[in-house]
């Protein structure tokens, strides 16, 4: 069985290399396609050591292919067949909807290769939202895919929510499936569980991006009316970069007695012991497909606070491992702390049990058994 995998963003993501070296070492032959708009993206995030996997980064997107679609889809289509030899393609796995599904969709009409296809973050909130012309091709991709892939409950019932006619969404959940993205497995042998304690959980964390997206503001908002109230709690900032990185710098520098500024982390084992040190992780942002650093910070036995429709919002009952708030609701946010710290080692205890679904080796089998059912038989 030979999968082709068509990834616009392969080489910005080392989520999809996680998945691809997991398949190869289950013995999954498998080709990567990837269109990339800069020579600087060009093998990167390839695994040169797998032997079964046969990589294409093709330079050939501009600026001009983020308006003109089909022209986009017409021309990465030719440049992918040109490179790879199709014909031994069991089924292709097109892993966003607009970039990837358009050229799979192109593949299954003219040489009757099924695809299963992802819906993904900008899919919902970019392509669907605003390019409203695309909308009915989308629905064909759909349509004519062997399965729909979502990283979230949440995105699922978005999806069909706003975008799916009704005559359309038997069909459509009958082959939807939620398949979520793995976390490294470093942090699967380096579990943390809390201990009771008598000190009431002080320390709020946030790690990521600083953009108007992630709402940083929001969650130094929040902490600071607590401290109002009287609660004793100190916020950790860790990160930077994105269009408010100088508002939320600025706004940290302004209450330096309880919020701590940390610059990104890249060293992991630092960043095991910032979780460790910590008591809950908040990220309430606007959109977020999945969000692997809610996942890294369960596995140190830390509750977290998610946003309502949005990242693993869907995979655990409120109140399990964490609440879902209104992503830009003050207050909400504070009352989810509140909650979270009035139940503390419960919570804690059930994040720490609660990762397992998240580690490659279980995902990479789910997409195994996904191939084996959708693919065609090749003679």
């Amino acid at each position: 069985m030979e999968i082709l995998h068509i990834c616009s963003d392969f080489a910005k993501q080392s989520i999809y290399n996680q998945l691809v070296t997991h398949l190869s070492k289950s013995g999954i032959d498998q080709k990567i396609y990837v269109p990339v708009r800069t020579k600087a993206e060009i093998d990167k995030n390839k695994n040169a050591d797998l032997l079964n996997v046969e990589y294409q980064y093709s330079f050939i997107l501009n600026k001009i292919d983020r308006i003109n679609y089909f022209g986009k889809i017409s021309k990465t289509f030719k440049d992918l067949t040109t490179h790879f030899d199709v014909s031994k393609v069991g089924l292709v796995h097109a892993h966003f909807l607009f970039s990837d599904g358009g050229i799979a969709y192109e593949l299954y009409k003219r040489h009757q290769i099924p695809y299963i296809v992802a819906v993904r973050n900008t899919d919902l909130n970019a392509f669907f939202k605003y390019f409203i012309h695309l909308r009915k091709h989308a629905l064909a991709i759909l349509e004519h895919a062997s399965q729909i892939i979502f990283l979230s409950e949440a995105y699922r019932i978005q999806l069909f929510d706003k975008y799916i006619p009704i005559h359309l969404k038997e069909s459509f959940e009958k082959k939807s499936k939620v398949i979520p993205n793995g976390i490294n497995k470093y942090w699967f042998t380096n579990e943390y569980f809390r201990v009771p304690s008598e000190i009431k959980p002080q320390i709020i964390l946030y790690v990521g991006d600083f953009t108007k997206n992630k709402n940083v503001q929001i969650i130094i908002q929040a902490v600071n009316k607590l401290i109002k109230q009287g609660e004793k709690l100190k916020l950790q900032i860790v990160g930077g970069g994105g269009d408010y990185d100088v508002a939320i710098r600025k706004l940290a520098s302004q209450h330096t007695d309880w919020i701590e500024l940390i610059d990104r982390v890249r060293d992991i084992e630092k960043l095991k012991l910032i979780y460790r040190n910590a008591d809950i992780f908040v990220m309430p942002s606007k959109y977020e497909t999945f969000g692997l650093v809610y996942i890294e910070a369960m596995t140190q036995g830390m509750p977290v606070i998610y946003s309502k429709g949005q990242g693993i919002d869907g995979y655990y009952p409120n109140g399990e491992i964490g609440y879902a708030v209104e992503a830009g609701n003050v207050n909400d946010l504070a009352d989810k702390i509140q909650l979270i710290r009035a139940d503390y080692l419960n919570i804690s205890n059930n994040c720490s049990k609660a990762t397992g679904k998240f580690s490659w080796i279980a995902i990479s089998q789910q997409y195994i058994e996904l191939y084996n059912q959708k693919s065609r038989k090749i003679r």
